[in-house]
């Protein structure tokens, strides 16, 4: 007798199963393949006799048997089998047929895989070529590289200014110009290197290097030479520091050249007045936090003006008195303001003008402490019954407003029953001596149309007139009073605005948003432009444009003067390169508009994307102040405005103003701490998601976005309504919401608004709302026209929508869109019927194109499909408007990710106290919390699976109720069981409970993102998982160790187990925050539902003994419990020690809300209760 030992037998066993295993698939595959298969082998076709050629039997069966062979590598390739292992170890060719033949005789039919796509190399790389100036000289290239501002101009003005160009060669040490020369030149550098320096005390100090093909200029001085002012270099003077050739062109030739062209000189005017404003001014005070350094502290009236002679004669009169017993309603305005009118004629009586200084005083100077101005929308005219020729237009205020009590009114305003701050005087004789001074500040002739565009306005104390950011601005003429000027965060004076002054004219020259607030010292009288009314005038008139923007001049500080010549503002077009990695750094840069990627090529030459960065973000600043080299490269997504601030100039500043250190140390602290988190989190992608993520992890990125287009896949999309529903749920994020497309903008700006000749035209008009609005919404047309590669260039990210049940396949459009060289994100939404269950062929839609940052599903409204005449459009956008958004509705989900505001909701392990989550999730229903996004892990993995495919709560709970039957059945335990080689159970219960719940869903197919990790035992990691079968990965999240065995991953072999063994829960629970807020969540709710750690011990002494433990557990019953931790809960413990910092960091960050629920007496596998 022979006897053999258990792992004999077991090795015995193995081999048995092996072979007949082998021998039952070999059967199967002869007899579903008997037939074709004697076919092409044994069957030899009959020749006919009238055929001349006879062949060979050995030829013909040479012949089909390459033909057999040609259908089996045919049918190899329908099933992809993978080279390598995960681990990235190469497999041999009897793993690859074992994996092929488990494909091909399993019973049912895989899932297409969703193929892993890299980063196109446009993405990545910037734009090699150069811009050609086709049949223009050298010289001329240069200077329109140099000087950007020219870029805005036809070619007829370029070649006038080209006559006046000059070129010098400089030496070393030659000066360029020197302190006390006329400004008057505009100086690019064709070869060699210029310094600029400035003068501070007995020292020179360097502010900035100009190299080949860069420009050294003011455009204020260019400005002052347009408005015939004389400028010379009162600080500042270059010098080159090597041989060199500049060329020169002299300011006075902008005069010339726009003498004839009335629209460029207004449009110069416009782009050095928002350079100042963008640059000059937003860059400094938001960034280095400047305020009154930028504007002269003491401001004063333009003299000869009628009204600025009348406050400025007051001075030297001899004060009269006047009777203080006089009643105020003796003086009716009528009577205050004629008065006014008749000695303004004879504004030397000084005598008699004090007399009426002190009236005005008395009638004008009421107090109102402590109440708050508010502004108003509507417009009343009243009529005051003790004046029946003074008739006023009250503005009032909103009906949420604090209003003044009576006693404490206006002594003007003489009818109680007025409680407003602002009145409109209708008082002729007034309006023509202000028109007459607008006449002379605004350099024309044409008083009737100035008078028709003039509106007098008496304004009590405190009323704000302009607030910071106000798009629509009026320019205010101070007649009687003081305005202040200030600035808020924190908030400073800049300067009074005095009688004969003017204010708000920066704001309407721009069309930018107002840089100041501007309200009443006291009670003033003043005049309002409208923005509509000064541009009505400046058609008739182009020329006033240069004299309200002299006005503007006169109030820069010679700080700003000095500071002009080294900023710059510099256009980056699409793609093109700012720097480059490993370059000098020399400067900082701050985004004004568009948009900026940055690349990071890693040591073996490949590249990965950092970051990208949008309007109002800083870039380079770390590395230019501590003077190392470019970390990464950087280059335009988009057509791009930059200001470029020299390190030269930003120590100069510091000099100067010694607060600004304060403001760069903020700034610092915050970029390299972002920096380091962001570092931190891409090496935790880096080992353990980045390669389980569907198409890469830059879903990140998506942040910050101004602009998106919205592309159709097809054109049966109904994609205006697309666009409509999202704005109408983007407005319950923000009410700064555009939605444009080719009809809005030709009902604009005419029908020519799209051609070539319109180009400053519309990129001015588009930049001005982009900066106004928080975000723009374009809509393409169906075809690649003129305005759809406008959108595509605009865009920051693309949406590609399509329609769910269609075809799969890549549109006309969309094969254009994928020739073309788009650096913008692009991302697939896929829109839905609403009685649809659930989507799918996803992994089709997803492979069938290119490289995509994320894809989504939305279940669309019923009235989404409906037929709509493009002529009623407009009625269902305003029915649309009527009706609340919806925050549950999947456009209010997308407009969320599109603003960076998701909530994700990710779900920890714990058993059977998993199935509280249910009642997480319906308290966030009850709450009114939306949830965009879902993961977990364990118990986690499933209840998220349930509510990314289901939505739904009662399904939710009763698809729960087959796992717990599952669980507490006997039988089904029972029957699974196996010998505990490696498990208890050989899984195949719950591999059917699992998968009868989920069916055949994939994770593409879910309604919401969802993600869930496991363990793989294989390469000993962490595993993201964003795609495949729903119900193998959340079986694999759920594999208990000992119970159940690993799973193995379908793609490459590997085991996986709970999610929870490759980390503790709480370095667990951290990294699922990670990985929501890495795939574009704002807000993340994590719930844990882990068993409590004991912390009640027994006290044994100063050593404990194994046997007593051993004693205690047999009798504790008699005797009495102990409680001392075992190995495995010590070590369990010290892990827990070295990440209890990350669970605290988790739990006080402001991304996340942490939350328990009372699930302490449920155990982890009580799943009968």
């Amino acid at each position: 007798r022979m006897s053999f030992t258990q792992s004999e037998f077991l090795v015995v066993w193995n081999i048995g199963i092996v072979v007949f295993l082998y021998v039952l698939g070999l059967s199967v595959f002869l007899i579903f393949n008997f037939n074709s298969i004697i076919f092409a082998v044994i069957s030899i076709p009959e020749v006919q006799s009238n055929k001349k050629y006879r062949f060979r039997k050995r030829d013909k069966v040479q012949f089909y048997a390459r033909k057999v062979f040609r259908k089996v590598f045919i049918l190899t390739s329908m099933h992809t089998v993978p080279e390598y292992s995960r681990s990235g170890r190469r497999l041999d060719n009897r793993e690859r047929m074992m994996i092929l033949a488990k494909r091909m005789f399993s019973g049912k039919k895989g899932p297409s895989l969703l193929q892993k796509k890299e980063l196109p190399s446009v993405l990545l790389e910037a734009d090699q070529e150069e811009e050609q100036f086709p049949n223009l000289p050298e010289e001329v290239m240069y200077l329109l590289q140099s000087v950007k501002v020219f870029g805005h101009f036809e070619k007829g003005v370029f070649l006038q200014l080209c006559r006046h160009m000059e070129t010098i060669n400089l030496a070393q040490g030659d000066y360029l110009f020197q302190v006390g020369e006329e400004d008057k030149w505009l100086y690019v550098v064709q070869e060699g290197q210029v310094n600029l320096y400035i003068n501070e005390g007995n020292n020179e100090v360097k502010l900035s290097e100009i190299t080949a093909g860069e420009s050294l200029h003011s455009l204020l001085s260019i400005l002052d030479v347009l408005t015939e002012q004389e400028s010379w270099y009162k600080t500042v003077f270059a010098r080159a520091v090597k041989k060199s050739i500049v060329i020169r062109l002299p300011a006075n030739a902008f005069s010339e050249a726009f003498k004839n062209r009335k629209e460029s000189l207004v449009q110069i005017v416009q782009v050095i007045m928002t350079r100042m404003q963008r640059v000059t001014f937003l860059a400094l005070h938001n960034y280095l936090g400047l305020s009154q350094e930028l504007l002269r502290p003491v401001s004063y009236a333009i003299h000869w003006l009628a009204v600025a002679l009348l406050c400025f004669n007051i001075r030297y009169i001899t004060k009269r008195d006047l009777d203080r017993n006089l009643s105020i309603r003796k003086f009716s305005s009528s009577n205050v303001l004629s008065e006014l009118v008749e000695r303004h004629r004879y504004v030397f009586v000084q005598s008699e003008m004090l007399g009426l200084t002190n009236v005005i005083r008395s009638i004008f100077q009421w107090q109102n402490p402590g109440k708050k101005q508010i502004r108003f929308t509507e417009v009343d005219t009243v009529v005051d019954n003790n004046d029946n020729v003074f008739h006023r237009s009250v503005l009032h205020h909103n009906a949420h407003c604090i209003t003044m009590p009576i006693a404490s009114q206006c002594p003007l305003c003489v009818n109680n029953r007025l409680s407003s701050h602002v009145y409109e005087l209708n008082e002729p004789e007034v309006l023509d001596i202000v028109a007459s001074d607008l006449c002379q500040v605004f350099g024309i002739d044409d008083r009737e149309m100035l008078l028709e565009h003039v509106t007098l306005l008496k304004v009590c104390k405190g009323y704000q007139l302009i607030q910071e950011g106000d798009q629509d601005v009026s320019i205010y003429f101070v007649v009687m009073g003081n305005l202040r000027v200030a600035q808020t965060l924190p908030e400073v004076t800049l300067f009074e605005a005095k009688p004969g002054m003017l204010t708000g004219q920066l704001a309407v020259l721009t069309g930018e948003p107002s840089f100041f607030d501007v309200s009443a010292l006291v009670d003033s009288v003043i005049a309002r432009v409208t923005r509509q009314s000064f541009y009505a005038m400046m058609r008739r008139y182009p020329h006033m444009v240069l004299n309200t923007a002299h006005t503007v001049m006169m109030r820069v500080s010679p700080f700003v003067r000095q500071i002009d010549f080294a900023l710059d503002w510099q256009m980056v077009e699409a793609g093109k390169a700012l720097f480059k990695q490993g370059s000098r750094s020399d400067c900082m840069y701050i985004i004004l508009h568009g948009r900026l990627r940055s690349v990071y090529l890693k040591s073996d030459g490949k590249k990965e994307l950092v970051a990208e960065y949008g309007k109002g973000e800083i870039v380079g600043m770390t590395e230019a102040l501590k003077g190392k080299s470019r970390a990464t490269s950087l280059h335009a997504v988009r057509d791009t405005e930059l200001a470029k601030i020299p390190e030269g100039l930003v120590k100069h500043i510091r000099r100067q103003h010694p607060g600004v250190v304060t403001r760069l140390i903020s700034l610092m602290s915050d970029k390299i701490l972002g920096n380091m988190l962001s570092q931190n989190r891409s090496q935790s992608r880096n080992t353990d998601e980045e390669s389980n993520f569907a198409y890469g992890d830059v879903s990140n990125h998506l942040a910050n976005l101004s602009t998106v287009a919205i592309l159709p896949a097809s054109s049966d999309v109904p994609l205006e309504k697309v666009s409509m529903e999202l704005h109408h749920a983007l407005s319950g994020i923000s009410n700064q919401i555009l939605r444009l497309n080719s009809d809005i903008i030709i009902q604009r700006l005419g029908q020519n608004a799209l051609d070539s000749v319109q180009e400053y035209r519309l990129s001015n008009w588009l930049a001005h709302h982009e900066d106004s609005h928080r975000m723009v919404l374009y809509q393409t047309d169906f075809t690649l026209t003129p305005w759809t590669q406008r959108c595509i260039r605009q865009a920051d990210a693309v949406l590609i929508v399509a329609l769910g049940e269609g075809e799969p396949k890549v549109g006309k459009l969309e094969a254009q869109l994928e020739g073309m060289a788009v650096r913008a994100l692009k991302m697939l939404v896929l829109l839905h019927r609403p009685g649809i269950e659930r989507p799918t062929q996803t992994v089709d839609w997803i492979n069938n194109r290119g490289w995509l940052t994320e894809h989504i599903h939305i279940k669309c409204p019923k009235r989404l499909f409906g037929r709509t005449r493009k002529s009623r459009m407009m009625e269902y956008w305003e029915k649309l408007v009527t009706k609340p958004v919806d925050k549950f509705s999947d456009f209010s989900r997308l407009g969320r990710f599109l603003t960076g505001t998701s909530i994700a909701l990710v779900l920890g392990g714990g058993g059977a106290r998993g199935l509280s989550q249910i009642g997480i999730v319906q308290s966030l229903q009850n709450a009114g919390i939306p949830v965009d996004m879902i993961g977990g892990t364990s118990i986690g993995a499933f209840m998220g699976g349930l509510w990314a495919a289901h939505r739904n709560v009662d399904t939710m709970r009763e698809k729960t109720l087959i796992l717990c039957d599952d669980m507490s059945s006997m039988i089904s335990k029972i029957l699974d069981l196996t010998y505990p080689f490696t498990s208890m159970f050989s899984g195949a219960s719950f591999n059917r409970a699992i998968e009868s719940i989920f069916k055949d869903i994939q994770i593409e197919d879910l309604w919401l993102p969802y993600f869930t990790i496991t363990t793989d035992i294989t390469s000993s990691e962490m595993r993201v998982h964003t795609d495949g079968w729903l119900w193998r990965y959340v079986r694999a999240s759920m594999s208990l160790s000992g119970y159940l065995p690993p799973l193995c991953d379908p793609k490459d072999g590997h085991l996986l187990m709970d999610g929870g063994y490759s980390n503790n829960p709480t370095r667990l629970a951290s990294a699922m925050c990670d990985v929501a807020r890495a795939r574009g969540a704002c807000k993340v709710i994590a719930v844990d539902v882990g068993a409590e750690t004991e912390v009640d011990f027994t006290n044994y002494g100063d050593h404990l003994s194994g046997w007593w433990l051993l004693w205690k557990r047999w009798t504790g019953r008699w005797t009495g419990r102990i409680k001392i931790p075992d190995l495995n809960d010590i070590q369990s413990r010290l892990s827990y020690i070295s990440c209890h910092h990350l669970l605290e960091k988790v739990i006080k960050s402001d991304y996340c809300f942490y939350v328990r629920p009372p699930i302490a007496k449920y155990k982890t596998l009580e799943f009968h209760k």
